[in-house]
């Protein structure tokens, strides 16, 4: 038998850590009643109300309500000064912001409201222009006069404080290309403040327009002066219009012609199976303006043949007669040449023989379109290859029409027609047809 004894020896360890809030007194100096003991309190402890007049402040936010750059402004610096009346005495508070282009970072403005009580403030703005803009005016910088204000939010507009001239500088359209160039001269004055400028603008048809911008005095007069040259395409001829006065935004610049030639060259009396080329040179001048303009037509007889019409644009307003020259080139190899001829009624007959101008003066029974809204009229005249015109009635337009048919010679003086009439939607409806062959016309309206 055998006794054994063992001891097993073992460590555990613990780390135990607790955080809680606990209450305890604080009084590092006593007790605030030992320190007070003895003591009226009312003597020493006074409430204050933080909404009194007396913490009441004057607080302004103060912006750039304005794009400087794109009004030509280098800077802009405000003087602000509270109260704005101030009877002779120094202000209660001076402050001053600086501005330029691309700060939009808003300023505060603020003071303690005095025991007046007053409420506004005054403020005044030094403007100085950048020297490369495009605006023009007689001071490179500016001071405004003091301008009283209240308000708790504070825009600034600078250009406010001065007058501008903003003028746009264009060619209408309506401008061709019988005209290369236009210069427009405007000229702006003011005795009273001894301000003035003059320039020259050079526009191109088809190009964009410009701009004359002027700085101002505040409320200066707005009414300018302006001419216009005008440079013709085809000769040295120059057109200088007289200066005239005006006050509007826009100088829209019309061209000098006051009449207009219709053209019509027709060659429907070709033998086109025997028609290798037919050129129409057209020339319309007039001696007592120096105006002069060609055009030139070429018919290729391999293609089909077809009226070619345009407007020639006259200085005068009654046009003069045009002149043209005709070549007439056959497969067979003749030549048919024509010159130093005339038309007034601007239809050019190309022929190889001899062929007539029909003209026909179309009337309204009653000057009248009844319940249309339009009424066209259609006209076919004679032949295999038949000549055809066409005039439309509006409103605006219900008097005696002229149209034009070129007829073979010896067919007859017939032509047939057609009479449109247009309700306010647009809806065409046949009126008539027929033949006739009246020089005048009259529309048959059912």
């Amino acid at each position: 038998m055998k006794t054994f004894h063992q001891d097993e020896l073992k460590i555990r360890r613990f780390d135990y850590t607790l955080q809680a809030a606990v209450e305890q007194e604080a009084n590092p100096n006593g007790m605030f009643s030992s320190i007070a003991d003895g003591f009226n309190l009312d003597k020493h402890i006074f409430v204050v109300d933080m909404d009194d007049p007396f913490f009441d402040r004057i607080i302004s936010t103060v912006t750039m309500g304005q794009d400087l750059a794109a009004l030509g402004i280098a800077s802009v610096a405000v003087n602000m000064e509270y109260p704005a009346s101030r009877a002779n005495r120094d202000a209660d508070h001076i402050d001053g912001f600086l501005f330029r282009p691309g700060e939009t970072d808003s300023r505060s403005f603020t003071t303690f409201v005095n025991e007046r009580n007053d409420r506004d403030y005054r403020y005044k703005m030094t403007i100085t222009f950048d020297p490369a803009t495009e605006w023009r005016g007689k001071d490179s910088q500016i001071v405004t006069d003091w301008i009283t204000s209240a308000d708790n939010q504070l825009p600034l507009a600078p250009m406010d404080a001065i007058e501008r001239l903003d003028v746009e500088i264009g060619l209408s359209n309506l401008t061709n290309d019988l005209i290369s160039q236009v210069e427009v001269d405007v000229e702006y004055n003011n005795p009273d403040t001894g301000f003035s400028d003059k320039r020259t603008y050079v526009l191109a048809p088809g190009g964009a327009p410009q701009f004359w911008r002027l700085r101002l005095a505040d409320n200066a007069p707005l009414e300018y002066k302006y001419r216009t040259r005008f440079f013709f395409t085809e000769t040295n001829l120059q057109i200088e219009t007289p200066f005239e006065s005006s006050g509007k935004p826009a100088i829209m610049i019309n061209p000098p012609f006051l009449g207009r030639q219709r053209m019509m060259v027709n060659p429907m009396l070709l033998d086109a199976s025997n028609l290798l080329q037919a050129i129409v040179d057209i020339e319309y001048e007039e001696p007592d303006t120096g105006y002069r303009v060609t055009y030139q037509e070429e018919f290729d007889g391999m293609e089909p043949l077809a009226n070619r019409r345009f407007i020639i644009p006259t200085l005068l307003p009654d046009p003069l007669p045009v002149k043209f020259n005709t070549t007439i080139i056959k497969l067979d190899g003749s030549v048919i040449t024509e010159e130093d001829q005339t038309t007034d009624s601007g239809i050019i007959l190309l022929s190889e023989g001899e062929g007539t101008i029909q003209r026909v003066r179309l009337r309204l029974p009653t000057q009248s379109l009844g319940d249309h809204i339009a009424v066209k009229v259609d006209l076919v005249g004679s032949g295999e290859t038949a000549d055809e015109t066409s005039a439309l009635f509006t409103p605006s337009q219900l008097g005696d029409q002229m149209v034009s048919l070129v007829q073979p010679d010896g067919a007859v003086r017939e032509y047939d027609f057609t009479i449109t009439g247009y309700n306010d939607l647009g809806v065409s409806q046949v009126l008539s047809t027929g033949t006739s062959n009246d020089a005048t016309f009259i529309i048959p309206m059912n």
